[in-house]
């Protein structure tokens, strides 16, 4: 029997894409105790479709942005929510907006709201609360972990393979942007069978023009409440079916 991991950092309630990692996992690690990255990325903010869709000329996908404090470089389960700014307030109505005609809005407000009115520790803290809400609505039944408690130390491809041995894992799944950092040799050598996502990006009932796959999760919990797990069914593919060996190799 194989076990198959995924290793992510913690993002704002994330696009189903992290969600169909989730449900191909039996372990799901939060890689909470890497930086904190540097310019725009997905661990603060993400996409939510409105009804305006004269807001910033893009159909109404408009983003939400959690304020963090940035003093200095620090990892993400260390980096502080700037509480002091009215986001969750300006969150909730925004969200609330968005959602207010679609059939299932009270499944992901419910979700939504007692985790963005609370005032958590990091960042980090904020996200992995977010996305466990929504695997347990979804009733997955992968198990959760978090990297700053496994004791782990190096760095790069070499702590990926060491997390993976921790748990006994025989596969390793991951999205594309992992092929511009990973050893691919490393995990050939510990027999982990590195597999990338390919992700389908099924189309769902949708509010708000035509449909994009990137927006939260909760949209899609919005539109179709727990029948939305069927959409999130993309698989995998061994890295070698995917990557040219050329460029395995440099």
């Amino acid at each position: 029997m194989t076990t198959k991991i995924v290793i992510l950092q913690p993002c704002y309630f994330p696009w189903g894409g992290v969600f169909e990692q989730i449900v191909n996992a039996d372990i799901y690690v939060h890689y909470d105790d890497v930086q904190f990255p540097q310019g725009r990325s997905f661990t603060n903010r993400v996409q939510v479709k409105t009804g305006n869709g004269s807001v910033k000329g893009n159909d109404g996908v408009v983003w939400m942005t959690v304020p963090v404090r940035h003093d200095g470089l620090r990892p993400i389960n260390k980096t502080d929510v700037d509480y002091t700014q009215s986001w969750q307030r300006k969150h909730s109505q925004l969200f609330r907006q968005a959602t207010a005609k679609s059939p299932f809005a009270r499944d992901a407000v419910e979700i939504f709201d007692p985790i963005v009115s609370k005032e958590w520790e990091s960042i980090a803290a904020l996200n992995m609360a977010g996305i466990e809400a929504v695997a347990r609505y979804f009733d997955f039944e992968t198990s959760f972990y978090r990297s700053s408690e496994l004791g782990i130390g190096s760095s790069s491809t070499k702590r990926l393979v060491e997390i993976c041995k921790h748990f006994g894992a025989d596969i390793y799944i991951t999205g594309m942007g992992a092929k511009n950092y990973v050893d691919y040799e490393q995990f050939e050598k510990a027999n982990i069978r590195l597999e990338y996502m390919e992700y389908e990006k099924h189309p769902y009932p949708q509010l708000h023009g035509d449909f994009t796959p990137y927006v939260t999760t909760l949209d899609l919990i919005a539109n179709c409440g727990k029948e939305g797990a069927k959409y999130l069914s993309s698989g995998t593919r061994y890295w070698k079916e995917v990557i040219p060996q050329e460029m395995a190799q440099e």
